[in-house]
C-alpha cells in the first residue's frame, strides 16, 4: 500500500473568469480553447499529501489561472494518461483532445475520450481512470456560467 495520495482542489467562482487550484502531485488540469490545449502546471510545485515532509515552505495557498467563457477544463487521474496501448505507449491525453470540436456536448466529448482510452488498451484499462470537463459559458448568451 503507498503511503501517499495526489490530490486536486479545484474551485470555479461564479462572479470571477478563473479557477483556483491547488495541487498535490497530481496531474495538471488541461484548459481547452479554439482546439488549443494548455496545462495548468503549478507555480510551486507541492508534494503529494503524506509526503509533506518533503517541503518546508509555508502551507498550500490556491493558485488562479485564467478561465473565461468558451474555456473548458479538463481534470482527470493518472489512469487515463498512464493508460498504456500494447506496444508500452502512454496514451497521448493532451494531443488527443486538440482535435475534438468545441460544439460537442460535456457528455459527448468525455464519451469520445473514454472510447480512444478503449482503443488505446484494447478494452484492458489497469487503473483507475476518471475525467470530469468544466465549460465556462457565456453570461451574456443567458447561458449560466457554469
Amino acid at each position: 500500500m503507498e503511503g501517499f495520495t495526489t490530490a486536486l482542489i479545484t474551485q470555479v467562482p461564479n462572479d470571477e473568469p478563473l479557477v483556483q487550484l491547488v495541487n498535490r502531485g497530481h496531474p495538471p488540469p488541461l484548459v481547452l480553447h479554439e482546439g488549443r490545449t494548455q496545462a495548468f502546471m503549478p507555480t510551486s510545485p507541492l508534494p503529494p499529501l503524506g509526503l509533506e515532509d518533503l517541503t518546508t515552505g509555508p502551507p498550500a495557498k490556491p493558485e488562479s489561472y485564467p478561465f473565461v467563457a468558451g474555456h473548458r477544463l479538463l481534470l482527470y487521474t493518472d489512469g487515463v494518461t498512464e493508460a498504456r496501448n500494447p506496444g508500452n505507449d502512454f496514451f497521448p491525453l493532451p494531443e488527443t483532445i486538440g482535435s475534438i470540436c468545441s460544439s460537442t456536448t460535456p457528455r459527448e466529448f468525455l464519451e469520445q475520450r473514454h472510447q480512444a482510452l478503449i482503443r488505446q488498451t484494447e478494452g484492458h484499462l489497469a487503473d483507475d481512470v476518471t475525467m470530469i470537463l468544466v465549460d465556462r459559458l457565456d453570461e451574456r448568451a443567458g447561458m449560466p456560467v457554469i
